[in-house]
């Protein structure tokens, strides 16, 4: 199968599939530019330790579909012309993409502010209250343990 029959998806016979590199060009603006024009683009920089390259590195939201062949797929017996196909491809990958970043910019600000916030007040209960509840109840605890083993020994006798 070639990669005009395959919507400009090609695979390698093994299952994995390699995506036509025309959709995955990036855009200028996506990379750090200097001044000098001569000097070709720069790679996506790390600021304070973001990755902007790999953002799901621990893969937490490999759940979520974004791909156009993962959503989309015509039956062997009949298949739409090839310029229809690439051109729904290309609309669906700019649409997605267009909307989750306009979504992105009035949700992910205000939710990251909110779980922040939220995670500060667990790890403010964890260290200023659990733990020191947790020592200050472990001296009697330890203390009835000790004790309650000293019963159990003497009352219970091995065969």
């Amino acid at each position: 199968m070639n990669k005009e029959e395959n919507g400009g998806v090609s695979g390698d016979g093994k299952g994995r599939k390699m995506i036509c590199r025309i959709w995955q060009q990036k855009s200028p603006r996506s990379y750090a530019v200097t001044g000098d024009k001569s000097e070709k683009l720069k790679k996506p920089t790390n600021i304070a330790h973001v990755d902007f390259a790999h953002r799901d590195g621990k893969g937490l939201n490999d759940h979520v579909v974004m791909d156009f062949s993962d959503v989309f797929a015509e039956p062997t017996g009949s298949h739409s012309f090839n310029w229809t196909w690439l051109v729904a491809n290309r609309v669906f990958q700019m649409t997605s993409s267009a909307a989750y970043k306009l979504l992105a910019v009035f949700v992910a600000i205000p939710f990251a502010a909110f779980f922040g916030i939220l995670f500060a007040v667990f790890a403010a209960a964890s260290v200023f209250l659990c733990t020191p509840l947790g020592v200050l109840l472990g001296i009697p605890l330890n203390a009835l343990s000790k004790v309650s083993l000293i019963i159990l020994e003497k009352s219970v006798t091995v065969w």
